[in-house]
């Protein structure tokens, strides 16, 4: 018969089983759990985070597909998708990705009104720590079917007098003929006609003023027919200015307002050489309209009208200035009313 142990010896073992079965129980669980210190965090990975989709025309999209990866050992929260561009467009397959998973972006990048060099970025914000705003990118270069060059012609500014010419190429950049079929220019002061050809795929168009042009600014929209399928018609803007007598700042009212609101405004009205000049009247196109004019100096004036009530009627209608000078007697300033 084995000798019993003493009392005291038997607690300190209980105690001590006890305290090494809590241990283990212990690092049991900490093996069961996610990692939450020690430099554990989520990992946001793109293996391939910039597509290049060569050379497109205008007319279409371009759509393409991110993967991305969560190599991090926690769960990756993303929480939006930030673009740089509002021809941008990205759809997200799924905000959380475990550790190893992945997940998707579709983006769309819409090419109408492009030309040249493009790159547009797309940020996944996310819950990565060390790179919680992560860049995709789409790059490539649009190609226009026809070209033109330059798209704005500006002659800058003219003399009433000048009679300027600026030359317009148009180019097929697939290659295939081009025939410039008509012409037109909305305003009796250009005229536009072709010259001799540069080669099959590339048609020239002079523009030329015809004087005496007309004081101010002149814009307008050159509109070329061509024969290539695939853009049949061309505009471009051809654009000049031709100081007059007088410079009138804001060349037109602009009332923004309610329905029946009471506004001011006021303009300034200056000669254009510094050569004194008085004005006249001022005639609004309303009664109760009220204008005071004060001279700045003989050759600058300031018109304040006051209690001019917003009503549509007054879109279109006219403020008649008249002066002492017999070559420009008038000057008119439209009214442009915007109901809010």
């Amino acid at each position: 018969m084995l000798p019993r142990m003493p009392a005291q010896t038997r607690t300190l073992r209980w105690w001590l089983a006890a305290w090494l079965g809590g241990a283990l129980w212990l690092a049991a669980a900490a093996a069961e759990a996610p990692p939450r210190g020690g430099g554990h965090a989520p990992k946001l990975v793109c293996d391939q985070p910039v597509y290049n989709f060569g050379e497109l025309d205008s007319a279409g999209e371009v759509e393409h597909t991110f993967v991305l990866r969560n190599a991090g050992d926690l769960s990756l929260q993303i929480r939006s998708l930030r673009p740089t561009c509002g021809c941008t467009v990205g759809k997200l397959a799924d905000e959380i990705v475990r550790p190893g998973g992945t997940t998707t972006v579709s983006v769309v990048f819409v090419l109408r009104g492009r030309e040249g060099p493009q790159s547009k970025l797309l940020y996944v914000l996310s819950d990565d720590p060390a790179q919680p705003e992560f860049p995709l990118t789409l790059e490539g270069k649009v190609v226009e079917p026809v070209s033109v060059e330059p798209r704005i012609l500006f002659f800058g500014r003219l003399d009433a007098a000048a009679a300027a010419t600026g030359t317009v190429a148009v180019t097929a950049n697939d290659h295939q003929p081009l025939q410039i079929t008509k012409l037109q220019v909305e305003v009796p002061c250009l005229s536009a006609q072709l010259v001799s050809a540069a080669s099959d795929q590339t048609q020239r168009v002079v523009v030329a003023t015809k004087p005496p042009l007309p004081e101010g600014l002149t814009r307008t929209l050159l509109v070329l027919h061509t024969s290539h399928p695939r853009q049949p018609r061309i505009e471009l803007t051809v654009s000049f200015f031709v100081p007059g007598v007088f410079a009138v700042n804001p060349p037109e009212l602009f009332l923004v307002g309610r329905p029946q609101e009471r506004l001011n405004r006021e303009l300034t009205i200056r000669s254009e050489k510094n050569t004194p000049f008085k004005i006249l009247a001022v005639e609004p196109p309303r009664p109760d309209i009220t204008a005071r004019v004060t001279a700045l100096s003989n050759a600058v004036y300031r018109v304040e009208l006051g209690n001019i009530e917003v009503v549509q009627g007054l879109d279109g209608q006219i403020l008649r200035v008249t002066t002492d000078q017999a070559h420009r007697p008038e000057i008119l300033i439209p009214m442009r009313v915007f109901i809010r």
